[in-house]
């Protein structure tokens, strides 16, 4: 009751603590398909540290996240830090 739902299928947060490398958590803010506190959840647990991003895009679900030019410019910012 209020807590995040899991499915079983994908367990993201459980992958994500053995990940290293940096790592990028884009989600939209009205998702009703997956919750973004989903997405806060794998970022919590990434094992990237100080070299994880979260970046949650109001106003876009799941399906038109692309659409938003705030995903792209998160995307070429990660992108720029990142690899350098």
């Amino acid at each position: 009751p209020g807590g995040v739902v899991h499915v079983g299928l994908m367990e993201n947060a459980e992958k994500l603590g053995e990940c290293t490398m940096p790592t990028l958590v884009l989600h939209g803010g009205s998702d009703t398909l997956v919750p973004p506190a989903q997405a806060v959840e794998a970022h919590a647990a990434s094992g990237a540290g100080s070299r994880r991003t979260l970046k949650i895009i109001e106003g876009a679900g799941h399906n038109d996240i692309g659409m938003s030019e705030e995903y792209w410019s998160s995307i070429a910012a990660f992108l720029d830090v990142a690899v350098g």
